[in-house]
């Protein structure tokens, strides 16, 4: 944490290699579940730290793993078959690095999804997730408030991670950057763990009010309007679940109305809200942000060759192959365009193991949140590419096993 503070918020030259030192000392130092305790933290970091720390720990985790499963392996060599299969009809200079790298975090995906180890506290994997993720929301906006002013992000001129986030993992290798979905993103997630309840995941309630009000922040500075529906929408299930009281609500309902009242009057606050609103008014939003006529291209190129429409363009050089200028914007599009019939049936197959390996009967709505919202934000983003936007489906799914130590 004080490296990446130094690096990112005081510009210190300290390179990768530094830093993958470190991590690597402590994944080889460390006992199984503090490793994988680490690797929750870390997760979120991915987006500015080395993508081959992530080569490094799947290494790391496959030697000291004592319950590995066929389930950890086998999709990983699928997708690894299919991906080396596309790059050898590239007609251009594919960068077998980045390949190495997409399929290392593919790798720890898998690893993690389906890991066994009954030595796994579940809650701490989670509560680290969002140390971690809250971390590097937190260093991405202190950042840039340092490097732009407050005024730039609270109007919204910077989008926040706009002016700094790139997509490809290996170009911010050397800075922890997200664009303003992908900040939106983490801060959902994370919030979704979160309404777990502060004493499930072990945490004191300074720290837990912290982490929520610092991810409620992030969310609301990225200006994501979908941000704005699925906070409305994990609000009025977290609701019904916990079958809170008519006086609970009608409180929490006058403090967010007074709260919104007097940032709308504020001359500080104000900006916020303007922005809020200026988004939701936008004539884009017809569009989703463009996201409609990027889907409509996407799926014209898919359907228009059938070796694309069985196997897919892969996952690292899609954009390249289909010969668009932007990036899908919907996670299951990413999953059919990159992989065609195959992928969808290798995901399909994924999910109907995991629901049917780790299904509890009468579980409560409130653990299905977090993968609610993870799952439904990443339709409006990416799930493959960049590579760490699958990350955060893992302590999601982790949450439906909190209950049940043995799973």
């Amino acid at each position: 944490m004080a490296i990446l503070c130094l690096r990112d918020i005081f510009d210190l030259d300290i390179g990768g290699a530094a830093i993958t030192g470190v991590i690597a000392v402590l994944l080889i130092i460390l006992p199984y579940p503090h490793l994988i305790y680490l690797l929750f933290f870390i997760l979120p970091l991915t987006c500015g730290i080395p993508g081959y720390v992530m080569l490094l720990s799947i290494i790391i985790l496959l030697l000291k793993s004592k319950h590995k499963t066929a389930l950890q392996i086998i999709p990983v060599l699928v997708i690894s078959l299919v991906e080396i299969f596309h790059a050898s009809f590239y007609d251009f200079n594919a960068d077998l690095k980045g390949i190495l790298s997409y399929l290392s975090f593919t790798a720890v995906f898998f690893f993690l999804l389906f890991d066994q180890n009954k030595t796994i506290d579940r809650r701490i994997c989670i509560k680290y997730f969002c140390l971690g993720a809250v971390f590097t929301l937190m260093i991405i906006y202190a950042d840039l408030i340092l490097k732009n002013g407050f005024t730039e992000i609270i109007t919204g001129n910077l989008r926040s991670g706009f002016a700094m986030g790139i997509d490809d993992v290996e170009e911010m290798k050397n800075h922890l950057a997200l664009n303003a979905n992908s900040i939106a993103y983490y801060s959902i997630v994370s919030l979704g763990c979160l309404l777990l309840g502060r004493k499930k995941l072990q945490l004191s309630l300074p720290l837990y009010l912290l982490l929520t009000c610092a991810a409620i922040a992030a969310g609301v500075l990225s200006f994501s309007r979908t941000w704005l529906l699925l906070i409305a929408i994990i609000s009025i299930l977290f609701i019904i679940t916990n079958k809170l009281s008519n006086k609970f609500i009608t409180m929490a309902t006058i403090a967010i109305i007074v709260s919104f009242a007097i940032m709308s009057d504020s001359a500080f606050f104000s900006p916020i809200t303007e922005n809020i609103t200026n988004r939701i008014e936008n004539d884009n939003i017809a569009t989703a942000g463009g996201r409609v006529t990027i889907f409509k291209e996407y799926n014209r190129f898919w359907s228009s060759d059938i070796k694309y429409m069985l196997f897919g363009t892969g996952a690292v050089y899609y954009k390249e192959v289909a010969r668009q200028s932007a990036s899908m914007h919907n996670g299951i599009q990413q999953i059919y365009v990159c992989y065609g019939v195959c992928g969808i049936i290798l995901y399909i197959t994924v999910i109907f193991i995991f629901i049917r390996k780790y299904r509890q009967k009468g579980l409560p709505l409130l653990y299905y949140l977090p993968i609610i919202a993870c799952f439904l934000f990443d339709q409006s983003i990416q799930f493959l590419n960049p590579y760490y936007l699958m990350l955060p489906f893992i302590p999601a799914a982790y949450a439906l096993r909190i209950e049940n130590p043995e799973i």
